[in-house]
């Protein structure tokens, strides 16, 4: 029974965390998109050490893509960015809906979202570094 209470606290928590994330989105990224990206162009310093793609490489590129409605660049780039993307909304809109309905259930946070998340980060990063180095095929700016 206490590891019920635990539970539903964390996903409360997690609920605020999501909402405390979605204002500063809001408020910072215009600022990052209009004045930080335009103005620096940081490489990727383990693409620059190795020659190897990292994790993350395309993610901020797939989130850019994915703001603007290009779904499937995004997807191509970094194909976590869209599955994170679905999986925020549906929780936060579930759980926005559930305070108003307590009859309606929240979404609940699985392991089973975090263990596809690390698959899809390591079947990127397979495929991408095959297609650099077998094929020749970067990332598109």
């Amino acid at each position: 029974m206490i590891t019920r209470f635990k539970k539903l606290d964390f996903e409360k928590q997690l609920y605020v965390a999501g909402l405390i994330a979605l204002f500063f989105l809001v408020l910072m990224g215009p600022v990052w998109y209009f004045y930080v990206l335009p103005k620096y162009d940081i490489p990727c310093i383990f693409y620059t050490l190795t020659g190897f793609y990292c994790p993350g490489c395309g993610g901020t590129r797939a989130f850019s893509a994915m703001v603007h409605g290009h779904f499937v660049r995004s997807f191509y780039l970094h194909p976590l960015v869209i599955y994170a993307s679905v999986l925020y909304t549906v929780y936060m809109i579930s759980h926005t809906l559930s305070i108003f309905n307590p009859k309606l259930k929240g979404m609940k946070l699985k392991d089973a979202y975090l263990y596809i998340a690390i698959g899809i980060v390591f079947v990127n990063l397979i495929i991408k570094n095959i297609l650099l180095h077998k094929y020749g095929i970067m990332l598109p700016k």
